[in-house]
């Protein structure tokens, strides 16, 4: 995808970023549910080798992040136009 779509920066290195929001992307990208797994597809070119995560990979993936997950709760105010924030309860699970 880098080199297909990609464009050089300032430092004359290929970049890509993108961002598939809800539906297609201004790019015409979009995310496709499959079958065995999650893929970024392309409505104009089909001929490409695009990125994939089986389901299974993604869902390791989450459970390793809420296994570090710590809720917080809090209590937002602002003083003198600068918001501050001070943290009253963090649980582990």
């Amino acid at each position: 995808m880098v080199r297909e779509f990609g464009w050089e920066d300032a430092q004359g290195r290929i970049n890509f970023r993108h961002t598939i929001g809800h539906g297609n992307s201004p790019m015409g990208f979009y995310v496709a549910n499959e079958s065995n797994r999650i893929a970024v597809r392309q409505r104009e070119v089909s001929d490409t080798a695009w990125p994939y995560w089986t389901h299974d990979r993604l869902i390791n993936a989450l459970v390793s992040k809420l296994r570090r997950l710590i809720p917080v709760r809090g209590r937002q105010r602002t003083r003198r136009g600068v918001r501050q924030v001070s943290h009253e309860v963090a649980r582990l699970y």
